[in-house]
């Protein structure tokens, strides 16, 4: 085909990956939201309605009805409360607190703070609720920990800890994709999203492989400027953690904005997008 001998935006020598209207490469307009506007802030809320007016949208009561009546009362209980706009104009939060701020999280459980500062504090590294992930030596979100010896780094990258247990890793290795400690082959190709997001200066990617055979991960622009490749080559099944500093590959640091991480497998192609925060 006469298309063999041409480069698409993935990189991929005779491959149908094209920008889309948000600059975004084989990103299909993912990035845009309700109102089409790329990386906009609209979203519909529960009645349907379209707009990126928060103000305007039709609210979730605490029973998770739209619009519905349920409210928290005096004691932090979820119903129907006539007496409670008399008792308290402003409404009880989940804590039972008028006009508090507490919110129920991600995981069901009612998060302190003027805008709910600690919620989903009960969320892993891989944002499971009441997960056992940590992040092991290198930074990496469930990763090998003890497993994997590097040399230079404890807890400080530009101070390591010369009487720590031994387990020391410089920058450079823990820049390197590791493979977790888990026995458990994938049975998929899986990209997670990275974490933390936004983030400075590192964050962490996963990835499953599901079977044997190259494999790219790389690093694009909104406007699907090639920045950088963080994994190239031959990989065995198995899953995979790889850091990105924020840097080129030219090992410049870039600016603050919305960046794309590409995995591409046998299988095909997948895309997330990530924030930098300088």
């Amino acid at each position: 085909p006469d298309n063999d001998c041409i480069e698409d935006c993935a990189g991929v020598w005779g491959g149908d990956a094209v920008i889309d209207d948000c600059g975004v490469c084989d990103g299909n307009n993912a990035a845009q939201d309700c109102l089409g506007e790329c990386f906009g802030d609209a979203e519909f809320d529960c009645a349907g309605f379209c707009d990126d007016d928060p103000s305007n949208d039709t609210i979730v009561d605490c029973a998770g009805v739209c619009d519905g009546l349920s409210v928290y009362n005096s004691e932090g209980v979820c119903g129907e409360c006539a007496e409670c706009a008399i008792e308290c104009p402003n409404g009880y939060d989940c804590n039972g607190e008028c006009s508090g701020t507490a919110i129920v999280d991600d995981c069901g459980e009612c998060a302190e703070g003027t805008t709910g500062l600690t919620a989903n504090a009960d969320k892993d590294c891989t944002g499971e609720c009441f997960g056992t992930a940590e992040y092991d030596y290198c930074g990496v979100c469930d990763g090998p920990g003890p497993q994997f010896t590097c040399t230079g780094y404890q807890g400080d990258y530009e101070n390591p800890d010369p009487d720590s247990d031994g387990l020391f890793c410089s920058e450079e290795a823990c820049e390197e994709h590791l493979l977790d400690s888990s026995d458990a082959i994938p049975t998929v190709f899986k990209l997670s999203q990275n974490y933390p997001n936004p983030f400075n200066p590192v964050t962490s990617i996963n990835f499953d492989v599901a079977e044997n055979g190259y494999i790219s991960l790389k690093i694009y622009d909104i406007l699907g400027n090639h920045i950088d490749d963080l994994a190239s080559g031959y990989h065995t099944a198995g899953r995979y953690t790889i850091n990105w500093a924020g840097k080129n590959k030219f090992g410049k640091e870039v600016a603050s904005g919305v960046y794309i991480y590409q995995l591409q497998h046998s299988k095909g192609i997948m895309n997330k997008k990530m924030v930098l925060i300088r």
